[in-house]
Order: C-alpha cells, then structure tokens, then sequence
C-alpha cells in the first residue's frame, strides 16, 4: 500500500475545470471567459511582437547567463516593478520605506507576504465578498494560518460596490489585522473603486492600523 493512499483529492480549480469543459465543448459558439489571456479566433494565445524581439535579442546575448539568483531576486527587475508601481520620484523609495522582491506568480507573492506577516504576530486575515475563488485568497490565507474574514464588497441589487458596507467592515475589523485588497480589475466583479472611495478606505485602515494587502494582477 503507499503511503500516500490516505491522501484526498482538492476539487478541481474552477477555473482551469472551466477550460477543460471549454475544451470538451464540441458546440461552435462557445465562448471561454475562464482563465485571463487574449485569444485569437481560433483559440490561439498570441505573443507581442516586442516580446519575441527582446526573447531573441536575449538569446543571443552571451553575457546573459543562467547562474542562481540570490534569494531575493534579480535587482535590476525588482527595481524597475518598485518603480513602476510608486513612479520613478517615489519618496518611499529614496527614503528606503519600499522593497521589492522577486516571487513566483502572484500566489506566491501572496504566499511569501502572508508568511511574513504571520511570522511577526498577524493572525486575522480579511478577504472581499466575493474575492477571486476559494482555492485562492482564501485558502492561502487559511494554509498560512490565518483566521479568515470578510468584508462587504458588492451590492447585487443595485449592481454597485459597497462601500458604505465595506467601510463599515473595516471600521469594526480588530486592530492589526490583513485586508486583502484588489488594486485594479476587482475578481470575480470587475468592479473598482473610485479615488473618493479608495481615500475612505485608506483613512478606514490608517484609523485602525489595519495593514492593506494589495493584489495587483493587471
């Protein structure tokens, strides 16, 4: 017998089981609106022009190497996305209040920030209503450790977000904790804040030292 045979299947990610059904599909209207990537009619993911220049251009560059990074990534990479997100005269980034690391996709980004923070004492983690799939936010947050809440984010009735809900949430939230946050695209809901509204949310967690998680995907 293995040692592996008491081990239970996770339920397919929605997501990707979308795909497959997409797959399957034998209808010729179908149309996939699972996973995010731009495809042609025919299904095909093309790739920019200017990244295939840069791919060959780095082919053939034989200064290039393929030698281990150190543990936090490639710096000049690391920079430049600093830099992209806080804009090139960043104050945090010429006081040195900003790093950056390198991580693997964005769940591990949001794995390596969770461990982190639950290593320095943080234990309750907020999640929007809804946020992007259960096998995501969710369950990362639950795999680290974290006690996992939520927090008001859209009104199905009126098709708007919530934000007097949503304030509510944070005002009432414990000290310390975790507010995931979606910086733009909001998933599943596609729904973003206004500046107005971002600058409520932003006092609401100022006020009760609440540390905002973002997720940033586009």
């Amino acid at each position: 017998m293995s040692l592996f045979s008491n081990i239970s299947i996770d339920p397919p990610i929605e997501v990707f089981h979308l795909t497959e059904l997409f797959n399957q599909d034998t209808d010729p209207s179908k149309v996939n609106l699972g996973v995010g990537v731009y495809q042609d009619e025919n299904g095909k993911t093309s790739t920019l022009p200017i990244i295939r220049s840069v791919e060959q251009q780095m082919a053939n560059d034989l200064t290039l190497t393929k030698n281990y990074l150190k543990a936090t990534g490639l710096d000049i990479f690391c920079t430049a996305g600093l830099k992209l997100l806080l804009g090139d005269q960043s104050s945090a980034i010429e006081e040195k209040r900003a790093c950056s690391i390198q991580s693997l996709s964005g769940t591990g980004a949001l794995r390596i920030g969770l461990d982190f923070l639950y290593r320095n004492g943080y234990r309750i983690g907020y999640v929007s209503e809804p946020t992007w799939g259960k096998s995501n936010h969710q369950s990362i947050l639950q795999t680290v450790g974290f006690e996992v809440r939520k927090y008001k984010y859209w009104n199905q009735e009126k098709l708007i977000l919530d934000i007097d809900g949503l304030i509510n949430d944070l005002e009432s939230a414990p000290e310390k904790s975790i507010i995931i946050l979606h910086a733009c695209s909001h998933n599943p809901t596609g729904c973003d804040p206004t500046h107005e509204q971002w600058m409520r949310i932003s006092d609401a967690c100022k006020s009760r030292h609440l540390i905002p998680f973002f997720d940033i995907a586009y």
